[in-house]
């Protein structure tokens, strides 16, 4: 009787063969777990940037059709980027991926300088022309163009295919376009050969009809 009540202790084999089957149901579970919370990131993200283009958007509508006017052609003037100078601050701003927080005035999504300040009529392709894009938290003068400008207030900063912030989000990013829809794509989807003239504008999806035809 008394043999019977004593509990029997797993042996040294069964406890090394538990630890195993836990240690290989963590390493089948965590990468899965990693690409969920990812997966939330971006989804997350792709929501602020489609709440950011709307409301800019809407602001062409209420400002004579026109984006707004980030550049200053006054040298003395504040160097405010686009969010900064539409009073845009907030969470909105920071993308879940991106390490480092969006403080007042900075934003981890830059803008197409080609559009700041033009008409919103003169965008003949807004489904294909990027407007706003996943970046880093850069500075309140944080405008990509497919070129640089140093003479520019503030400077516009060259957009790199290669920078970290175009592999994201599971080895690509989001992008913004003109009428508002948000998309994943890789760097190599995007065409800055075109660059903006006329009614021609760079940062649009490549071999992407309709396209403009002084675009090669």
């Amino acid at each position: 009787m008394s043999n019977l009540s004593q509990r029997k202790a797993f042996t040294l084999i069964e406890i090394l063969v538990v630890i195993g089957i836990i240690a290989l149901l963590a390493a089948i579970l965590f990468p899965i777990l990693s690409r969920a919370r990812e997966r939330a990131r971006s989804t997350n993200c792709m929501s602020n940037q489609k709440q950011i283009a709307l409301s800019l958007i809407q602001y062409t509508q209420d400002n004579g059709r026109r984006f707004p006017p980030a550049n200053d052609p006054d040298p003395d003037a504040e160097t405010d980027g686009w969010a900064a100078r539409l009073n845009l601050v907030g969470q909105i701003f920071q993308c879940p991926s991106e390490e480092q927080d969006a403080t007042d005035g900075y934003t981890d999504y830059w803008m197409n300088s080609d559009l700041l300040g033009l008409s919103d009529v003169r965008v003949r392709y807004p489904s294909n022309t990027i407007l706003i894009a996943d970046g880093d938290a850069g500075p309140t003068g944080y405008n990509l163009a497919a070129e640089a400008d140093a003479t520019s207030v503030p400077p516009i900063q060259a957009w790199d295919p290669e920078a970290s912030y175009t592999k994201r989000h599971f080895d690509g990013a989001n992008y913004a376009f003109a009428d508002g829809h948000v998309k994943w794509l890789k760097s190599s989807n995007i065409d800055t050969e075109c660059i903006a003239s006329s009614d021609n504008f760079a940062f649009r999806i490549r071999s992407q009809d309709p396209k403009p035809t002084d675009c090669p």
